[in-house]
């Protein structure tokens, strides 16, 4: 018996040794995992072991894990947590600074169609709560995964609709102006469904904008123009920018003449894109002449030196010249 007691005992110990868990894996172990190009995400890695390293990731961490992600994409159970963690971290401002965050969001952006119903609905939950929180342009980069987000959401109707309800609420800086009207034309759920709405909200933001931000916004929503939205959302952004411009700015003669004769220029090169849109233009000043106005003769003026349409937008420009000159005579 004394013999073997200390066989047994070893063989107790070599038991333990081989049903014990594997120590947890490092912040280390992931980057050198992921430096060779043909390893894949081990599979007893959890959330559990994940999440501690995410507290304070290096960049080279995040690199890592999102690159150990594309080569073999996790559940959902892995992948929700990670990315909800990458989120809060990003709007805290608790990510490195010299984080490249356009890079890492263009790596998550293909991952997100692995989340499921209720995976999609809490990383647009995370999203919504933090609208109000963007008011730099760094911020507004978590909004790149938009457009891949609801066109994954578009089976689940009611997702779509809570998140946009939200982004129609909520007041809009100057930042997330700026990404809206860069993102409005990729997204369908909103160029298709709730343009009309959304145009509202970013001509109410324009009025506030930085006057040299102006050409740049504008060009956006001529892209918008030219994509294809309905005829009506069309007529209405048109007559909008003409009357927009036709109000007063606040700012140096000089400064307002240099944005317009960009804007002119934004406008003359989307006519020369898409023709239709100049015929709409047209038509708009034709048959409202509540958007006629010194920028509006300028735009037609522009509109002429394009050979097709010389003699219609001259020809609108002396018809509503003179019924402007005619109401006038009449009201006197």
């Amino acid at each position: 018996m004394t013999a073997t007691t200390p066989t047994t005992a070893a063989g107790r110990r070599q038991n333990n040794c081989e049903t014990s868990p594997p120590p947890p894996f490092t912040a280390n172990d992931i980057i050198l995992l992921a430096q060779n190009i043909s390893a894949t995400l081990p599979p007893s890695l959890s959330s559990s072991n994940l999440l501690p390293l995410l507290h304070s990731p290096s960049p080279s961490l995040l690199f890592s894990l999102l690159s150990l992600f594309s080569r073999s994409p996790p559940s959902s159970s892995l992948l929700t947590p990670v990315l909800r963690s990458f989120l809060r971290l990003f709007f805290s401002r608790n990510l490195p600074r010299d984080l490249d965050s356009s890079c890492l969001f263009h790596l998550i952006s293909p991952l997100l169609s692995k989340l499921n119903h209720s995976d999609l609905s809490s990383i647009l939950d995370i999203l919504s709560s933090h609208l109000s929180d963007i008011n730099d342009a760094d911020k507004a980069q978590a909004l790149d995964l938009l457009p891949h987000l609801l066109n994954l959401a578009n089976p689940y109707g009611e997702l779509i609709d809570a998140f946009l309800e939200k982004l129609l609420s909520v007041s809009w800086s100057k930042a997330l102006l700026v990404k809206m009207c860069s993102l409005i034309r990729e997204c369908p759920a909103i160029s298709r469904v709730r343009v009309s709405e959304f145009l509202r909200k970013i001509f109410d933001g324009l009025r506030d904008a930085d006057i040299q931000d102006l050409p740049w916004l504008v060009f956006q929503l001529l892209l918008l123009a030219c994509k294809g939205i309905n005829s009506v959302s069309r007529k209405q952004l048109i007559a909008d920018l003409l009357k927009f411009f036709g109000e007063p700015m606040k700012a140096p003669a000089s400064v307002v003449r240099q944005v317009e004769g960009t804007v002119l220029m934004h406008v003359n090169f989307s006519i020369k894109q898409d023709p239709s849109l100049g015929s709409e233009v047209i038509a708009v000043v034709r048959s409202d002449l509540g958007t006629f106005n010194h920028f509006a003769a300028a735009v037609l003026l522009s509109v002429a030196r394009i050979r097709r349409f010389n003699e219609s937008s001259i020809g609108a420009l002396k018809s509503v010249a003179v019924g402007s000159h005619q109401d006038c005579k009449f009201a006197r």
